[in-house]
């Protein structure tokens, strides 16, 4: 009996490396059938799929990721301040984020496509964030990302973006570092280059980039690639 309670208290605490907002145990606590239940149910939204049709004219897509869905399909122009998927808690930085708990994995899907569905990242500074962290992953597809800031996965997470269009600022840049990968298909950007380092790698098909640079050990493969400078270093 102590065996299979033990097993369950360390199954908690994985899961509470998820998100800070599960109920935790310490020794000798009574396990509630509540707590358990809803620890369960919390491991359950961040691992499967949760999906939801957003109208960006009337909803909030901040509010609805909080409230625990994970595939979005949107519907119009949507915007948010950030977008940070990953057991990174960037509201201590910025002073806000886009979810009460962190998430691992995020799909958002244009309803009709890039010509009519844009997901714009507005934040300020360099809290206008767009990333999957920490072992996360993120896939984006049918629809224009409008942001001035950086796409990027980091720390062995992954980024899938298909039938995209990117628009912002010039010279910011869509990368993966730190042991992470990207993967791109039918992507076309004016505004940013792409990069991978630090032992990452980026798949590209059939995409358009503005410049592309790969450092310190990354890789980057492609099919169908154009793109007017190359840098290595």
């Amino acid at each position: 009996m102590k065996t299979f309670i033990s097993s369950i208290i360390g199954f908690i605490f994985l899961g509470s490396i998820v998100s800070a907002q599960m109920t935790t145990f310490s020794q000798g606590d009574i396990l509630s059938a509540g707590s358990m239940n809803q620890n369960f149910k919390h491991l359950q939204d961040q691992f499967s799929l949760n999906k939801k049709e957003i109208d960006c004219s009337s909803d909030d897509l901040t509010a609805t990721i909080n409230q625990g869905y994970n595939h979005l399909v949107i519907d119009g122009n949507c915007s948010v301040k950030n977008l940070i998927v990953g057991n990174a808690d960037i509201n201590r930085w910025c002073g806000y984020s886009q979810a009460n708990n962190p998430i691992n994995k995020l799909i958002i899907s244009g309803k009709t496509g890039i010509s009519s569905d844009t997901l714009t990242v507005n934040g300020t500074g360099n809290c206008d964030l767009l990333g999957a962290m920490e072992g996360s992953y993120i896939l984006l597809e049918n629809l224009t990302i409008n942001t001035n800031s950086e796409i990027f996965s980091s720390n062995h997470s992954m980024i899938r973006m298909e039938n995209v269009n990117v628009t912002g600022t010039v010279d910011r840049g869509i990368g993966t570092q730190r042991g992470s990968h990207m993967q791109l298909e039918n992507v076309t950007t004016t505004s940013h280059g792409i990069y991978a380092k630090s032992g990452s790698m980026i798949y590209l098909t059939n995409t358009t980039f503005k410049d592309m640079a790969i450092h310190g050990n990354g890789m980057i493969e492609g099919d169908n690639v154009t793109v007017s400078k190359l840098v290595l270093e």
